[in-house]
């Protein structure tokens, strides 16, 4: 009769010993159903520090137009309006980044939509772009705000982290 009570206390020892092991520990991590480990806790990501960013129209003639002064103007409130990604900068020479507006026209292909022109520079590097939209500066700014954060995190995922000093 001791027999079945015997196997039925080995099988209960054999589940805890198995859980035991399945069971992660501080140092130790199950990967993902993928075979890669898990990614690390958000709490453990360094944070970005905010994107120094300098805005300016730049002018062809004597002075910016008036749309490219209203587009500086609504691009640099859509920054402030977000301090924990931008830091608007009163001058170039400390910016990670400079928007220069060259200028903004009417588009000759489409009725109602306008064109702003510039460079996107960062690390003295400018890189030109051309933005075709519809409404006001306004209703712009904040997409193209996001448009530059991603176009910087890209360039700052993609360069090595300097070496620290010991």
């Amino acid at each position: 009769m001791k027999k079945p009570l015997l196997i039925a206390a080995l099988v209960v020892a054999g589940a805890a010993c198995a859980r035991e092991s399945a069971t992660p520990g501080p140092a130790q991590s199950l990967p993902s159903a993928s075979g890669v480990p898990a990614a690390q806790p958000a709490e453990s990501r360094k944070p970005q520090a905010p994107i120094a960013i300098y805005v300016l129209a730049e002018a062809k003639s004597a002075s910016p137009s008036a749309l490219a002064l209203e587009w500086v103007k609504e691009l640099e409130a859509a920054l402030i309006a977000n301090p924990a990604q931008f830091k608007l900068l009163k001058s170039e020479p400390d910016a990670e980044v400079v928007v220069r507006i060259a200028g903004v026209t009417p588009s000759p292909e489409s009725p109602g939509k306008a064109v702003m022109t510039g460079s996107l520079a960062r690390g003295g590097k400018p890189s030109a772009f051309r933005l075709d939209y519809t409404g006001g500066a306004a209703a712009m700014a904040g997409r193209f705000a996001k448009y530059v954060a991603a176009q910087v995190e890209k360039a700052r995922s993609a360069a090595p982290e300097p070496a620290q000093q010991p």
